[in-house]
């Protein structure tokens, strides 16, 4: 027997019912559970490098529409490499009670940021056929990551271990917000013989000055040791000083240092970084 028409219609109104009752459910339901909001005082913050994760959460907020405040939820996720004008990007996120995230970025800038800095603490010099452990002779302090000495590399180097002369190392480190400095220091070759006294010892053998400020190549010469063909003992006073140094202008510098003895010609070599 054939249902009548008005069944069928009933039917289906039941089933459009259905559908658009699930429909508005669900959009309630995203309605009440949706995502916190992250709200910043500035969309770029300024702190210092020796600040904490905690700074960077100053003027930084997150509501719920459910749960209310929910600014204790706040972490900071990520922080990018340095962009071309210097700034990062902080990455922050918010939870709310039912484990729903945001997350929202702004602008790092550092007020007293400075890139890595490569320095020598001992000669760079070696005896024909013996190598020479860079980690030995340079330090890199980096206000960021701390001690990135172990992640020296060397770029460019012409140096020979099997003939005498001075040649040139060029070593570069990045720190771990992208950022990396290189610097080309001299580094010698020697006979066995040309190690013998008079010694010239500085207290360091690259230092790095702003743009003009003071010095005095003098002033690094740590030690000697050695006399001359009178017994003499030698003293710093008789230390020749070679030195091109302009604080005034930007670049590299090297300052030669030299002391005539009865043993022969002791030289040291000081690198200055002018910024």
């Amino acid at each position: 027997m054939r249902r009548p028409i008005q069944f069928w219609l009933f039917v289906l109104l039941i089933a459009v019912s259905a559908v658009f009752a699930v429909t508005l459910w669900g959009d309630m339901s995203r309605e009440v559970n949706r995502s916190p909001e992250i709200s910043f005082d500035a969309q770029e913050i300024t702190v210092s490098v020796s600040d904490d994760q905690s700074a960077l959460l100053q003027g930084v907020t997150a509501s719920d529409s459910e749960d209310g405040d929910v600014t204790g939820s706040l972490v900071v996720e990520s922080i990018a490499e340095f962009q071309e004008d210097g700034s990062r990007e902080v990455t922050y996120a918010a939870f709310d009670n039912s484990g729903n995230v945001s997350k929202a970025s702004r602008q790092l800038r550092y007020s007293d940021y400075r890139s890595p800095e490569i320095k020598l603490v001992q000669e760079l010099k070696t005896v024909v056929g013996t190598d020479i452990n860079l980690q030995d002779c340079v330090r890199v302090e980096d206000v960021l990551d701390g001690d990135l000495t172990n992640q020296l590399r060397i770029v460019e180097s012409d140096y020979s271990n099997y003939v005498p002369g001075e040649y040139q190392i060029t070593i570069q480190v990045t720190n771990s917000a992208g950022d990396t400095t290189e610097q080309t220091f001299p580094i010698q070759c020697v006979s066995e013989q040309e190690l013998g006294v008079p010694t010239i010892t500085l207290s360091v053998y690259s230092v790095t000055l702003q743009t003009g400020a003071a010095f005095r190549a003098e002033d690094y010469i740590e030690e000697v040791s050695g006399s001359d063909e009178t017994g003499r003992t030698l003293t710093s006073a008789d230390v020749r000083i070679s030195s091109g140094v302009d604080t005034q202008e930007p670049g590299t510098y090297q300052v030669g240092y030299s002391l005539q003895g009865s043993g022969g010609t002791g030289t040291a070599r000081l690198t200055v970084i002018v910024e």
